[in-house]
């Protein structure tokens, strides 16, 4: 049941010593007792009397005498009852609705330098056509909004600092705030091909020495040249923009991160790590010399999946042959390299080739050069027991290579 409220200022007789005050009580029979319990005349002598711009029924009554009798009034006083209070209204219900509402889908490039200037696309729906009405935050600063349409947004970033990736925030006028999904994000980062990253000095040149500070993370856009030694107690990205070599005597990477992909987002352009040094280098204690060395730290590189890394022939191949069958449909790239290993009692027999052609879905490669060995691509039993014993063939190349240069 509804339940209605008084509103009950108790006034004391000339002479009184009470406070008037305004207790708001309900008026639902389940809310107090028996009205017997708070006799309006008992010990009171005459019944207070009553003010009230609307009528006054029993119930009221009786709360009257029940508010009197808890404030003490004195015989001849005044209670001064008004009308009941409203119910409370409910607030009211929005209705969200995708299909009004702004979304940005992802924003590219993804990373930008700390002093600003990059132009970045923001690719979604809903931004309308006017660049007035548009306000958007990359890496959490504010950027100058240059073109808009109703799926893109063209804006240069504002200075900012070095910092974890952000989501983007859009905000169109008279519409409200754009939702983001999970490639909505920029980054700050202090980049590689930059001077201000140098302090406005030349950039790193053969035989420099680099150290990467903690909270500092810097992206690699470019190749460098032979460095001396590289510490990387912040952060150090690999660009995923074109093909990048990474050339140092030493790489140490103490309680920072190295990184060249993601898990969720694999590195798909070619990065090669080569470590320089010879047999009278000087060794780091612990780590020695031509060394990629991590100390409490993250290497994480993720390179281009491969559903088949490796598989076993699936005929046997005379030495002469120039095609070769494979038990796995690879999905191996033309010009890559590969390696078959030897099944005689000679294991220096084994032979790298790179790819020519593949056919049949996979499952058959052309190769650039005739075999020099045979390889056995059958199994063989023994006392009733099958062992593989198929020549390996694997896929030596990836897009992400760390090595020694050769002359080393």
């Amino acid at each position: 049941p509804s339940t209605n409220y008084v509103e009950a200022a108790v006034e004391e007789p000339d002479g009184g010593d009470g406070e008037s005050e305004e207790p708001e009580v309900p008026v639902e029979p389940d809310n107090y007792v028996d009205p017997g319990a708070y006799p309006v005349t008992d010990e009171l002598g005459d019944e207070p009397e009553f003010e009230s711009a609307w009528p006054v029924d029993a119930s009221v009554r009786r709360l009257a005498g029940r508010a009197a009798a808890s404030r003490n009034v004195k015989p001849g006083g005044r209670m001064l009852v008004g009308p009941p209070r409203p119910p409370p209204v409910p607030p009211p219900v929005a209705a969200y609705s995708p299909a009004i509402t702004p979304h940005v889908d992802y924003v590219t490039p993804h990373r930008g330098s700390t002093a600003g200037g990059t132009p970045v696309w923001i690719v979604g729906v809903g931004f309308g056509n006017n660049v007035g009405d548009v306000s958007v935050s990359l890496g959490g600063a504010a950027a100058a909004v240059q073109s808009v349409n109703d799926t893109h947004i063209l804006a240069l970033t504002a200075a900012g600092n070095s910092g974890p990736p952000r989501l983007v925030k859009v905000s169109i006028r008279r519409v409200g705030r754009a939702t983001v999904g999970r490639d909505g994000w920029y980054q700050h980062m202090d980049v590689w091909s930059r001077h201000s990253t140098w302090g406005g000095g030349p950039l790193p040149v053969e035989g420099d020495s680099v150290v990467i500070p903690p909270d500092t993370t810097i992206y690699l856009d470019i190749s460098t040249p032979i460095l001396n030694i590289v510490i990387i107690q912040g952060t150090l990205v690999v660009a995923d923009d074109a093909d990048i070599t990474f050339d140092a005597h030493y790489i140490f990477v103490n309680k920072g991160t190295l990184q060249v992909g993601t898990e969720r987002d694999p590195h798909q352009h070619r990065c090669v790590i080569t470590l320089h040094g010879h047999v009278k280098t000087l060794e780091l204690p612990m780590y020695g010399s031509k060394v990629l060395g991590v100390r409490n730290g993250v290497l994480d590189l993720h390179g281009k999946p491969h559903r088949v890394p490796w598989t076993r022939l699936a005929a046997t191949v005379a030495a002469g042959q120039q095609r070769i069958s494979l038990r796995d449909a690879v999905d191996w790239e033309v010009d890559a390299e590969i390696v078959i290993a030897s099944t005689d009692f000679a294991s220096s027999h084994y032979e790298t080739r790179r790819i020519l052609e593949v056919r049949d879905g996979g499952l058959t490669l052309a190769l650039d050069a005739p075999l020099v060995y045979a390889h056995d691509g059958s199994d063989h039993s023994v006392s009733g027991r099958d062992f593989n014993t198929a020549a390996e063939v694997g896929l030596l190349s990836h897009n992400i290579v760390v090595q020694g240069n050769a002359r080393s």
